[in-house]
């Protein structure tokens, strides 16, 4: 079982890379003031409590933080043209 909680201030653009694992991604942005839920498979990022207006599932979405898996790995991205403070954890095996 793999339990990992980290929090980082992503400057406008960058993105936070993990490897590929199985389990739930909880993502919260305090500066965002949104949160939301996920499945993580192999190479899927499947909703499960999704909040559309802060988040999105499609690399470079403008004005969401974007998670996605990028054909390697799966990736945190802030999409606002300022920094946010993203917090995540992961719960897989």
């Amino acid at each position: 079982t793999l339990v990992s909680l980290d929090a980082v201030s992503l400057a406008a653009g960058a993105k936070f890379t993990f490897p590929s694992t199985h389990g739930l991604l909880v993502v919260t942005s305090s500066s965002a003031g949104r949160s939301s839920v996920y499945a993580l498979t192999s190479t899927t990022v499947t909703s499960i409590a999704h909040d559309a207006t802060g988040f999105s599932l499609v690399m470079g979405t403008a004005s969401r933080i974007n998670v996605y898996h990028n054909g390697s790995f799966f990736e945190i991205e802030n999409g606002f043209a300022t920094s946010r403070t993203v917090s995540w954890i992961v719960v897989g095996y």
